[in-house]
C-alpha cells in the first residue's frame, strides 16, 4: 500500500466434519462351552468386532437365563466386568467379561448369553459352563497298581520254580522184578 510492504497473518479455523460409520457388530467370542473347575474364579470374555464402526453407540450386555446379570445375581457372586473399548490395527473392538467368584454347581445350569445392540443389528451369543475334569489319582494308581500285580506274580513265578530242591518231574521207578 503506497509502496510499503506489510505482513498479513490470517488465521483460519478449518473443521473436518468426519462422518461416522456404523457397521454391524459381530460377537466372535466366547466360545459356546466354557469349562471350569466348581470353586475357581472364572472370566468370560464377550468380545465384539465393530470393523471400522464406532463403539460409542455400540450396547453390550451379558444375560442369565434371560435376566440381566446384575438382577440374577445380586450378591455380587457373578458380575459383568468393566468395558473395555480398544483398536487393533485401525479395527475396533468392545469387551465386557462375565466374572465368577467362584463357579458353584448352579452354574452349570444356566444359559448366559452376550448380547450386543447397535442402530443397524441385534445379536446374541450362547454359552454354558460346565465342570472340567478334575485329575484324579486313582486314574493313575489303578493301572500302576496292576503293573505292579502282574510284575510281582512273574517274580514269585520264577522263584518257586527255580527253588533247589523243589523241582518236581517224571521219574522211572525200578523195581526188582
Amino acid at each position: 500500500h503506497e509502496g510499503m510492504l506489510y505482513n498479513v497473518t490470517r488465521n483460519i479455523e478449518l473443521r473436518v466434519n468426519k462422518k461416522e460409520e456404523e457397521t454391524i457388530p459381530v460377537i466372535i467370542s466366547p466360545h459356546q462351552t466354557i469349562l471350569a473347575s466348581l470353586g475357581s474364579r472364572l472370566r468370560i470374555p464377550c468380545k465384539v468386532f465393530l470393523g471400522a464402526g464406532t463403539q460409542s453407540t455400540t450396547m453390550l450386555w451379558w444375560m442369565a437365563n434371560n435376566t440381566r446379570i446384575e438382577n440374577a445375581y445380586q450378591g455380587g457372586r457373578v458380575a459383568e466386568g468393566q468395558r473395555q473399548e480398544y483398536s487393533e490395527n485401525n479395527e475396533n473392538y468392545i469387551e465386557v467379561p462375565l466374572i465368577f467368584d467362584p463357579v458353584i454347581r448352579e452354574d452349570l445350569n444356566t444359559d448366559f448369553k452376550c448380547l450386543v445392540r447397535n442402530r443397524l443389528s441385534f445379536q446374541t451369543l450362547r454359552t454354558t459352563v460346565k465342570e472340567a475334569a478334575t485329575f484324579s489319582w486313582g486314574t493313575i494308581l489303578a493301572p500302576l497298581s496292576l503293573v505292579c500285580l502282574v510284575l510281582v506274580g512273574i517274580w514269585m513265578h520264577r522263584r518257586c520254580k527255580h527253588r533247589t530242591g523243589k523241582a518236581y518231574g517224571l521219574t522211572t521207578l525200578k523195581t526188582g522184578h
